[in-house]
């Protein structure tokens, strides 16, 4: 099976990643946002300390909410964050208020958040790593 980023069929996509060294341990974040014709507007790594890899990915999807991107389609590797986030599962107690607050600001940014492998979410991936290991990158901003 060949998996590949695609295009955002409409507005923007964000695609997000957590990493950790360890699990709790040194933990960073990568986002990369895309336009409707995959133009990067804007990436970056960023360190979050000491974590869980499932806190920091969970952290990492309040990127929409502080940018104001509206009709968003969010990408990301961890099912299980997904389907806490999609209330199909519970809530571990440890992550209930950033996900309270995810699912409100998902909602009123009318995002649509979307499962996809790891094959296709690379990028952030790799600036998640460089998170983890405490670096903290701005790529491009344009808008």
């Amino acid at each position: 099976m060949v998996v590949h980023w695609l295009h955002p069929t409409k507005g923007y996509k964000l695609n997000v990643d957590g990493s950790s060294i360890f699990n709790p341990g040194p933990t960073g974040s990568g986002e990369i946002l895309h336009g409707l014709q995959g133009e990067v507007i804007f990436g970056f790594s960023k360190s979050f300390g000491f974590k869980t890899s499932l806190e920091v990915e969970a952290e990492g999807l309040l990127f929409c909410q502080h940018q104001h991107v509206l009709n968003i389609q969010v990408e990301m590797d961890s099912l299980v964050l997904l389907n806490i986030v999609q209330d199909r599962t519970p809530i571990p107690w440890q992550l209930y208020s950033i996900i309270i607050e995810t699912r409100f600001s998902l909602s009123s940014l009318h995002a649509l958040l979307v499962h996809v492998y790891r094959q296709a979410n690379m990028v952030a991936d790799l600036l998640a790593s460089k998170g983890s290991s405490n670096i903290d990158l701005n790529l491009l901003l344009l808008i």
